[in-house]
């Protein structure tokens, strides 16, 4: 058997020899190194391709991180399957003009106003204000908000990503 392999390849050489006449170049060992490249550059590719579709169509999921309370308010921190952090906070007012108020206040800090309208009970009354906001941090970042008014509660969610924002409103306001 080993016989035939050996015979099979002095075979090639003659062959390779009789059809170019001279023995084959190292710019051929070259080429055969750039085909290999490309190959693996292309299953590269591929995969980073899959990969971008799969977090683009893949839904956001929160986890939570911690939670803190008080006398006027609480907040909770959360995480996202995308590592971003979202920060939930609610403080009570002892009226609805009193959270109003706080809203108002938080829209006038606002950079701008993406979009403003009120919440209505299922009976058609109107319960509450909601504003999605761009702002900036102390520090200079960007972050985005929804901030509702409900009776006399002001509910805040912040991060620095518009569809987490909306994404987290969606999943905990009912």
């Amino acid at each position: 058997m080993s016989n035939r392999r050996l015979e099979r390849t002095r075979h090639e050489r003659a062959s390779l020899l009789s059809c170019v006449g001279e023995p084959l170049r190292r710019s051929v060992g070259l080429l055969a190194y750039w085909e290999c490249m490309k190959k693996k550059v292309a299953c590269v590719v591929m995969g980073l391709a899959t990969f971008v579709l799969g977090v683009v169509v893949s839904p956001i999921h929160f986890r939570i991180y911690s939670i803190a309370c008080g006398p006027t308010g609480s907040s909770s921190r959360f995480t996202s399957s995308y590592f971003l952090s979202l920060v939930s906070s609610e403080s009570w007012h002892k009226s609805l003009g009193e959270a109003d108020a706080a809203w108002q206040a938080e829209l006038i800090k606002a950079d701008s106003v993406i979009e403003q309208g009120s919440i209505f009970s299922r009976d058609g009354e109107r319960t509450g204000s909601r504003a999605v906001i761009s702002s900036r941090w102390s520090d200079g970042e960007p972050y985005f908000a929804v901030v509702r008014s409900e009776k006399n509660v002001l509910h805040k969610m912040t991060c620095s990503s518009l569809a987490h924002v909306l994404a987290f409103e969606k999943d905990s306001i009912p």
